[in-house]
């Protein structure tokens, strides 16, 4: 979602954001689905880090049940 609000306001169009980005313009459209869930973690990254996000990554053990 953050990525989808940034994209807005980035000024950037699609078009520029996948060239940016060095994907298609559909495939752009896919990460900022929300509904999508199998979206590229490098890709989302970058997306990311393209519009000027920190990312962290945390793993961490599960849970018992």
């Amino acid at each position: 979602m953050e990525a989808r609000r940034r994209a807005k306001r980035s000024g950037l169009s699609r078009r520029e954001l996948a060239r940016r980005l060095g994907t298609s313009v559909p495939q752009l459209y896919r990460l900022l689905d929300p509904a999508n869930t199998r979206k590229s973690l490098g890709q989302l990254v970058g997306l990311l880090h393209l519009l000027d996000c920190d990312v962290r990554v945390v793993v961490s053990p599960r849970r018992a049940a």
